[in-house]
């Protein structure tokens, strides 16, 4: 027996000693897995199973894939910034909202809004020439 066909032999023993590894693991019937619980657009929860992870043998996130079962979140350090950067907008349109719905309730304050806004421009227009 040449050294090529002993690799293989062996190779072939440790998958099988793997494969028994897996089918011993205790195993928990689809039945009995988790559902998924997100709150559907109608108001009802989501019946859906959550997303099983095979090799740990247990649930991912506890939802299923329509509502963020696969998703493990960013990792890279520029996902998580675009992560941020997505999050930060949000909060400046509900800014502008609140600012808009003052201005519109009383006229004093839209007036005050608009020369500080004409302040802001010319202080950015003399900061770029």
């Amino acid at each position: 027996m040449n050294d090529r066909s002993l690799w293989r032999l062996l190779e072939k023993l440790q998958r099988w000693e793997d494969e028994a590894r897996i089918r011993e693991r205790k195993r928990t019937p689809k039945a009995e897995r988790p559902r998924c619980g997100a709150r559907c657009r109608d108001g009802h929860p989501c019946q859906a199973r959550a997303v099983w992870d095979r090799e740990r043998g247990e649930i991912r996130n506890a939802r299923c894939r329509l509502h963020g079962g696969l998703s493990t979140g960013p990792k890279t350090p520029e996902g998580k910034l675009r992560s941020r950067e997505g999050a930060r907008r949000g909060g400046q349109i509900s800014a502008e909202r609140r600012r808009g719905r003052r201005l519109a309730r009383s006229p004093s304050a839209a007036i005050s809004a608009q020369d500080s806004r004409q302040m802001e421009m010319a202080q950015k227009t003399q900061e770029n020439g």
